[in-house]
C-alpha cells in the first residue's frame, strides 16, 4: 500500500500527476504522463493497450521501447496471453523463464527479465491493459505493484473522461446542428453576457453575421429601455438555471428595432459553476404592434361607448350584464348600480315587465330585431319615454345568451310633438279666424270695386261724351291747339276707363277658381303670334320646342299673351324685329322663354318688371 503520509515520495508524485492530468487536453497525452510516472527505479519500459472489437488489443502509448520492439508490441491476438490477462481482469506477471513464452524480442538494451500487466477496469469491465517491464530479476516490489495498480486506475479514469468528452462533443455537435437549423433564433451567452453562439435564424432576424457578433456583449445590441430587465433577469437566470418570457428590444443592423421574448436554460460544469446559456428568441414585434392597435381600438370603442349620447345595455336572463354611462344617467342611476339587477327595476309594474318579456322573446327567438317606444321608470320614480331596439346574440337561447339593446331618449321629441299639437290647434283656430276675416275683406273689396267702377264710370262717360259732342259741334272752328286739347281729354278718359277695367279684372283673379287641363303651349303661342302679326307684319317669329302642360287654359293664355305682345311691342322700333319662343326641361319644372331683340331695359329695375301697373318706358314711346 502507498503510505498516505504527505512525506511519501510516491504520494507526492501521484498528487502532482493528478494536477497534471487535469490540464492535459487529450487522452494520448494523459496516458503518456501516466507511463512516465511508472517508469523509473523498478520499471524500464511500459505500454498501454486498449481493447478493440473481437478481443484484440492495440498499443496506444509506450515508453522506454525502441521502434523495433514497439512494432512487435503494437497488437496482440485474442488468443495471446496478453488477451487472456485482459479477459481475466486480473493482474498477471511473468518472470524471466516465462517471458520467453510471450515470444517478445529483446529490447535495444537487453532482454526483459520481469513483466507485469494490470487491467484497466471501468465498473468491472476491462477497457485495456497497462504493462510494465524490467531488465532486473528482482523488480516489482509490493509497493511498486500497488503503485502500478494506482496508475492503472488513473488510466481507467482518463479513458472514462475521454469517452465522456467524446460523448459530450458528439452531443454538442448534434445540439449545434439542431439549433443552427432551428426556425427560431438561438443565442448563447457566457456569465459576462458575451455572445458565444448564434444560429442562422438569429442572423436573418437581426441582419448581423455570426463572426460580427461572437465575443461582443449583448448590451451592445439592446435598447436602453431593456437594460434594467437584463440586469435583473440575467443573475436570476444563472442562479435558477432557466428563463421564461422576459421581453427585450434589440436593434438590428438595419430597420426598426425588434421586440423579442427569451426562453432558455443554463448549462453548468462538473462542479456546478455556470458555463453558458442556451436560449431561443421569439420575435413578438408584430404581435405587440397588433396588441397596441387592439388596445387603442378597444380604448377608442370604450371612449365611444362612454360618451355616445345613446343608451346601451346588455342583458342575460333579463338581468343587467353591462351598460354605458349615458344609459345609467337616463335612468338616474350611479355607475355600476344597475349591474346584476333585474330589468324589472325599470318597468312600471310586474304586469308591464311580464307582458314586455313575452313580446321580446317572441321576436328574438325568431331572429328578428325588437323595436318599440315605451315609457320606463327612472330611479326617482319619474317616467321617461325611450325608443328601444334589441337583438339576441343566439336566437336559439334568447334568455340565456346575451342580448344587446339600444335606448334613445324621446323626451325632447315627445315635448316637441306636444308643442306641435298645441300649435296646430292654435293655428287651426287662427286659420278659421283669418279665413273669416279674409272672406269679409274680399266681400268688402268686391263691393268697393263695383262701387268705384260705377261711381267712376259715370263722370268718365259724361266727360268723354261732352268732349266728343263739343268736338263735333265746333268742328272746323276749333284752332289746332283747342282740337289737340279735346283729343287729349277724349284719349285720357278712355285710358281711365281701361284702368278701371284692369282693376276690376285683377280683383276677379283671386275669386275665380283655377281649372286644370292639358294645354298645348306650342299651339297657343303660334295662334297668339298670328294675331299679333296683323299689327306687326315686319316681325319674324322663331319657335322652339314647347311642351304640353297641365294648367288653367285661361290664365295661361293671359300670361302668354302678355309676354308675346310685349315682345312684339318693344321690338317693333328696330330694323329687323325678331321674337323667339322656346321651352326647356329643368329640375322639377318646365321653363318657357320669350325673348326679343328690342329696346330691352335697365337691369337695376328688373324687380319692377312684373309689378302691377308698373312701366319701365314712357308712354310716349310705347302705349299700354
Amino acid at each position: 500500500m502507498i503510505d498516505e503520509n504527505r512525506s511519501d515520495p510516491r504520494f507526492q508524485e501521484l498528487r502532482a500527476l493528478l494536477q497534471d492530468l487535469a490540464r492535459v487536453p487529450t487522452l494520448d497525452e494523459a496516458l503518456v504522463r501516466i507511463l512516465q510516472a511508472g517508469v523509473g527505479d523498478e520499471a524500464d519500459c511500459a505500454g498501454i493497450y486498449v481493447l478493440e472489437e473481437g478481443g484484440a488489443g492495440r498499443l496506444v502509448a509506450a515508453l522506454g521501447i525502441d521502434e523495433a520492439f514497439r512494432q512487435q508490441l503494437l497488437t496482440f491476438s485474442p488468443d495471446s496471453q496478453r488477451a487472456a490477462a485482459l479477459r481475466a481482469a486480473q493482474r498477471l506477471s511473468w518472470d524471466a523463464a516465462s517471458i520467453g513464452e510471450l515470444r517478445l524480442p529483446a529490447t535495444g538494451t537487453g532482454p526483459l527479465k520481469a513483466l507485469m500487466a494490470d487491467p484497466v477496469l471501468v465498473d468491472g469491465r476491462p477497457l485495456g491493459l497497462v504493462i510494465f517491464g524490467s531488465r532486473s530479476t528482482d523488480a516489482f516490489s509490493p509497493a511498486a505493484r500497488d503503485y502500478f495498480g494506482v496508475l492503472a486506475a488513473l488510466a481507467a479514469a482518463s479513458m472514462m473522461r475521454a469517452a465522456a468528452r467524446r460523448d459530450l462533443e458528439r452531443r454538442e455537435a448534434l445540439f449545434r446542428s439542431m439549433y443552427q437549423k432551428a426556425p427560431l433564433p438561438y443565442q448563447s451567452l457566457n456569465a459576462a453576457g458575451e455572445i458565444l453562439e448564434v444560429n442562422e435564424a438569429w442572423e436573418l432576424l437581426f441582419g448581423y453575421r455570426r463572426d460580427e457578433v461572437l465575443g461582443h456583449n449583448i448590451t451592445e445590441f439592446l435598447d436602453e429601455s431593456s437594460l434594467p430587465t437584463l440586469m435583473s433577469e440575467f443573475p436570476r437566470f444563472q442562479e435558477r438555471g432557466y428563463v421564461n418570457g422576459p421581453e427585450f428590444v434589440i436593434h438590428p443592423r438595419q430597420g426598426s428595432s425588434r421586440r423579442i421574448t427569451v426562453t432558455g436554460r443554463a448549462s453548468y460544469d462538473d462542479t456546478g459553476n455556470f458555463m453558458r446559456t442556451h436560449c431561443l428568441l421569439t420575435d413578438v414585434t408584430e404581435a405587440r404592434r397588433i396588441d397596441e392597435e387592439m388596445r387603442a381600438l378597444l380604448a377608442e370603442k370604450q371612449l365611444i361607448l362612454d360618451n355616445v349620447m345613446v343608451g346601451l345595455a346588455v342583458f342575460r336572463h333579463r338581468r343587467f350584464v353591462a351598460c354605458n354611462p349615458y344609459f345609467e344617467s337616463l335612468l338616474g342611476y350611479e355607475s355600476g348600480q344597475l349591474i346584476g339587477q333585474s330589468a324589472r327595476i325599470i318597468h312600471r309594474s310586474d304586469e308591464h315587465f311580464a307582458t314586455r318579456g313575452q313580446k321580446i322573446y317572441a321576436a328574438l327567438s325568431e331572429g328578428r330585431n325588437f323595436t318599440e317606444e315605451e315609457a320606463f321608470v327612472r330611479k326617482d320614480g319619474e317616467l321617461i319615454w325611450l325608443h328601444v331596439a334589441g337583438r339576441a346574440s343566439d336566437p336559439g337561447q334568447p334568455a340565456a345568451e346575451p342580448s344587446v339593446w339600444i335606448f334613445v331618449d324621446l323626451s325632447d321629441r315627445r315635448h316637441a310633438e306636444e308643442e306641435v299639437r298645441e300649435l296646430n290647434a292654435s293655428l287651426e283656430a287662427r286659420v278659421i279666424q283669418r279665413t273669416a276675416e279674409l272672406e269679409a275683406a274680399m266681400h268688402d273689396m268686391e263691393a268697393y270695386s263695383y262701387s268705384i267702377s260705377h261711381d267712376l264710370r259715370a263722370p268718365l262717360r259724361a266727360i268723354n261724351g261732352f268732349a266728343q259732342l263739343l268736338q263735333e259741334r265746333l268742328g272746323e272752328r276749333l284752332d289746332p291747339e283747342d282740337a289737340a286739347m279735346f283729343e287729349r281729354i277724349i284719349r285720357n278718359s278712355r285710358k281711365m276707363g281701361d284702368l278701371i277695367d284692369d282693376i276690376l279684372e285683377y280683383s276677379r283673379l283671386g275669386r275665380v277658381a283655377m281649372l286644370s287641363s292639358p294645354v298645348d303651349l306650342a299651339a297657343l303661342a303660334r295662334g297668339l303670334a298670328e294675331e299679333l302679326r296683323e299689327a306687326h307684319p315686319r316681325t319674324r317669329v322663331e319657335f322652339g320646342d314647347l311642351p304640353v302642360i297641365e294648367g288653367d287654359p285661361t290664365m295661361l293664355r293671359q300670361v302668354m299673351e302678355n309676354l308675346i305682345s310685349n315682345a312684339f311691342k318693344y321690338s317693333a322700333p328696330v330694323a329687323t324685329p325678331v321674337v323667339r319662343i322656346s321651352g326647356a326641361q329643368s329640375v322639377g319644372e318646365r321653363v318657357v322663354c320669350v325673348s326679343d331683340n328690342g329696346v330691352g331695359f335697365d337691369m337695376q329695375h328688373a324687380g319692377r318688371l312684373f309689378g302691377v301697373f308698373q312701366r319701365l318706358h314712357p308712354e310716349q314711346e310705347f302705349r299700354g
